[in-house]
């Protein structure tokens, strides 16, 4: 991006500034398409992080601001640009090219040299990852399948005697609007029946957790000896690893109680920023990425290309650059860039924090502090507490249990009983066209069998998909 070459020089920032605005502008990527309010909200949030570039009065912040981060989401492309599994934009197009090779490689990768230059084999490749807008997308190619996504009924169907996988555990069943829920033994399994199933992200259920294990603490402060003995209330649930083993052996009224907590937080989970959201919390709340670890084969795939075109970037230190370079940058931008603002600004600082405060003015708080001790202290020390936004937003987010890579608090999976079409908003469907979640309801929903090269030996998919039906419905945690 041109704009951004010389940003840097324009606002009087250094170098790794400009590059942090453009990492958190690739996330861009991991924005699902389906709500264009997520769109918008995007670009509020991450012109409000960085306000002193994106919203300067300059030719360079200017440009960015009209040309790229305006309500068009195609003039800056990405996955949110454009439908599920299409490329929007230049660098988008070389990367799909790139992809095409790969298929062209696998559709010639039995045929002699000669063969290989029929037209009709790259038009197979292209096929293979076709998406078309209306009204010629009935006519395109099925997305691109793989024996792994079927994986997650193959799990459901081997599971023990207890709870089922935390994605239906605590999943819901709601109308277009959630202005409806549905009971999984109304909609399961039923060939007409239209609904959206609400599945939550591993995060969002240990982050409700812990919150849940730290309000009954909390609760048990002031209780007799016998009610501060409540089974599970001295485990911590603090990292996805102990909340995982939590989760296993949670009793039935905690179960009711996550469930209900979850409830809340998906009819509080719309499209679009929040007055006062920061940046990072729309993400996290609105993006579609999936696990690091643990993860599908697709995206894995992904993790692993781009690991690999990294490596085939040469890295240039700036100790390195070349002598005619620095000319040329002296040429274009002047001698006055050498030296950043920022330093200028630590000289006027002088013994003043880097934030411009006084440190005296504050009360530094250790590691041994926890989140509701922090509130007490404020409480005592007459510190108004009640309904602030952003101290109960900075408490929310201390007891937020993050999985590694992982974006989003719900995933949503559209079932249309008329037209038997699925579609979801994860992070594979948003890449690929297709995820494990489509796959999984399209078998549960409309009997739709993995085809013959897709099924492991032995497997029968009719027992499977009545099975995994059964438990759905007997395993629903009804609040």
């Amino acid at each position: 991006m041109h704009s951004f070459e010389e940003l840097h020089t324009a606002t009087n920032l250094t170098l790794p500034f400009p590059l942090q605005i453009m990492g958190d502008i690739l996330v861009a990527n991991y924005i699902s398409p389906k709500d264009r309010s997520d769109w918008l909200g995007f670009i509020k949030t991450l012109k409000e992080r960085h306000p002193e570039v994106l919203s300067a009065e300059n030719p360079q912040s200017q440009h960015i601001r009209d040309f790229y981060l305006n309500e068009n989401p195609r003039m800056l492309g990405g996955r949110a640009a454009t439908i599920p599994g299409q490329a929007g934009s230049n660098n988008g197009g070389e990367g799909k090219g790139r992809r095409m090779k790969e298929k062209f490689k696998r559709v010639t990768r039995h045929k002699r040299k000669d063969d290989k230059i029929n037209p009709m084999h790259l038009v197979s490749s292209l096929a293979l990852d076709l998406v078309m807008s209306e009204p010629l997308k009935n006519f395109a190619s099925e997305p691109e399948r793989t024996m792994a996504d079927w994986d997650m009924l193959r799990v459901l169907n081997r599971h023990p005697s207890g709870a089922i996988m935390l994605d239906f555990q605590y999943a819901f069943y709601t109308n277009k609007d959630k202005t409806k829920t549905f009971g999984a033994s109304e909609v399961i399994g039923n060939p007409n029946a239209t609904f959206t199933a609400q599945l939550p992200t591993a995060s969002n259920v240990y982050s409700h957790l812990n919150k849940m294990k730290g309000a009954g603490k909390a609760a048990v402060r002031a209780s007799s000896f016998h009610e501060m003995r409540c089974p599970g209330m001295d485990d911590e649930a603090d990292t996805p690893e102990k909340c995982s083993a939590l989760l296993a052996v949670l009793p039935p009224n905690q179960v009711i109680e996550l469930k209900s907590r979850l409830l809340s937080n998906l009819l509080a989970n719309t499209p679009g920023a929040k007055d006062g959201e920061t940046f990072w919390d729309f993400v996290r709340r609105r993006g579609q990425r999936n696990p690091k670890t643990s993860t599908t084969t697709r995206t894995k795939g992904r993790i692993a290309e781009n690991k690999k075109n990294r490596k085939k970037k040469s890295k240039k230190s700036k100790n390195k650059q070349s002598e005619d370079e620095k000319q040329k940058h002296q040429a274009k931008h002047g001698e006055e860039t050498e030296k950043s603002s920022g330093t200028a600004k630590a000289e006027e600082k002088g013994t003043k924090s880097k934030w411009g405060f006084d440190p005296d003015d504050f009360v530094v708080i250790d590691v041994d502090f926890d989140a509701n001790e922090i509130m007490d202290f404020m409480k005592e020390n007459d510190i108004k507490v009640a309904g602030d936004e952003l101290i109960e937003r900075l408490l929310d987010s201390t007891l937020t249990v993050r999985v590694p890579r992982q974006l989003g608090h719900w995933v949503e999976v559209e079932v249309d009983g008329t037209t038997k079409k699925i579609t979801c908003n994860c992070e594979d469907y948003n890449f690929d066209r297709f995820c494990p979640h489509c796959a999984s309801f399209e078998v549960l929903q409309f009997g739709k069998e993995p085809s013959n090269a897709h099924q492991k030996a032995g497997e029968k998919w009719g027992e499977i998909r009545k099975k995994c039906i059964e438990l759905l419905k007997k395993k629903e945690v009804t609040i």
